[in-house]
């Protein structure tokens, strides 16, 4: 099963399709600027780094194959 990437996981949209994708099982991965502050569901892996700059993301966010 693929994983989901999700860019501004903690703002207001970005935290209710976090929740959903948890809720239904889904393995998403939430990209936030500080992971330590972050306030994601259990089910959700939090990355650290910012949209507009892309080649500084997580290495762990190489491989997606979706994204909001």
């Amino acid at each position: 099963m693929s994983t989901t990437l999700v860019t501004g996981a903690t703002g207001n949209v970005g935290k209710h399709i976090v929740s959903s994708l948890a809720r239904a099982g889904l393995p998403v991965r939430a990209l936030v600027r500080d992971p330590r502050r972050a306030e994601l569901p259990a089910r959700a892996e939090a990355v650290a780094g910012t949209s507009p700059r892309p080649r500084r993301w997580n290495p762990r966010c190489a491989a997606w194959r979706a994204s909001t």
